[in-house]
This record gives C-alpha cells, sequence and structure tokens, in this order.
C-alpha cells in the first residue's frame, strides 16, 4: 500500500520541506506514519500545492499523472482535500473503492461531502487559548523565546477511507 500527500508551498532544497511550519509537522507525521507502518516514504507520492481546492486538484491531477499507484491520499488540510477529490472522480476513480482520501481540519463541509471526509480535528477552543496565552506572555516579556506546543488531534472517520485490502 502506498500512501500520496499533499501539502503546502515548498522550501528548495533536496527533499520536499513545506514552509509554513505548521504543515510540515503534518508533513511529518505523514512521514513517521509510513515508517511505522513499515511503508516506504517516497517523495515521488508527494505533492505541493497553494492550500486551496483549485491546489489540491492540481496537485492530485499531477500526481494521477504520474502513474505511480497509491491507495491512499493524505491532504495537509481539508480545502485541498475537497479538490483532490474533484481531480479522482475526474480520473475515473472511486472514494473509497479505488482511492481512500484523509484531510485535516474538519472544516464544516467535511461531513457533508459525498463521500463524508474523513479528517484530523483540531480541538480550535484549545489552539485558541493556547494562543491568546501566548500574546499575553509576549506582553509582559517582550524578548520572545521561541515556543512550540503540540496540541492532541482526534481522527474522524468517515466515509472517504476503505477497509484496507491486502496485497
Amino acid at each position: 500500500h502506498q500512501i500520496a500527500f499533499i501539502g503546502g508551498p515548498l522550501l528548495e532544497g533536496s527533499r520536499p520541506v513545506n514552509k509554513i511550519y505548521p504543515l510540515e509537522r503534518r508533513a511529518e507525521g505523514y512521514r513517521m506514519a509510513l515508517l511505522d507502518a513499515a511503508l516506504p516514504v517516497s517523495y515521488e507520492l508527494y505533492e505541493s500545492a497553494n492550500l486551496t481546492k483549485d491546489g489540491g486538484y492540481a496537485a492530485c491531477k499531477r500526481l494521477l499523472e504520474r502513474g505511480q499507484h497509491f491507495s491512499a491520499i493524505f491532504c495537509a488540510n481539508d480545502e485541498m482535500a475537497v479538490g483532490a477529490m474533484k481531480a479522482v472522480r475526474e480520473a475515473g476513480l472511486r472514494i473509497p473503492e479505488d482511492i481512500s482520501l484523509v484531510g485535516f481540519d474538519d472544516i464544516d463541509l467535511a461531513e457533508h461531502l459525498v463521500p463524508a471526509l474523513t479528517t484530523v480535528r483540531v480541538n480550535k477552543a484549545v489552539l485558541g487559548s493556547v494562543a491568546v496565552k501566548r500574546l499575553l506572555s509576549l506582553m509582559s516579556q517582550p524578548d520572545p523565546v521561541s515556543v512550540s506546543s503540540i496540541l492532541d488531534v482526534e481522527l474522524v472517520v468517515r466515509d472517504s477511507v476503505g477497509k484496507l485490502q491486502a496485497s
């Protein structure tokens, strides 16, 4: 089984690295999940996009045109997943029977798509709370120290992911 990734704009370099830090963390999670499942990380299955539906559509078309087989796509946001869904359908493929699709963010539209989009949900209330606390900290101590916060996420399984088939 091979899983493709559609991420954001990339930095120049020998391997794809997202310009946007949170998207690079999502890409790192994708790579680590592949390694944990004893699956290869193939940069041939890695595409960049501009974070929009149109960007996801174009990136997915590029993946499909390469002719390299993959059974699933993980998109770094739900907007790109919506565009990828359109490209998969235009190629005559079915979701999830031929290709499973997963997004990230759990936008309101995700559960109303056909099929409903499996996605990773971030607790936006906690995210907002962490951001406000960080702003208050910066106001009281203007010498900024680089801080990263890691928040729990939840996989929301819907209809866009099929059962794993034996290879």
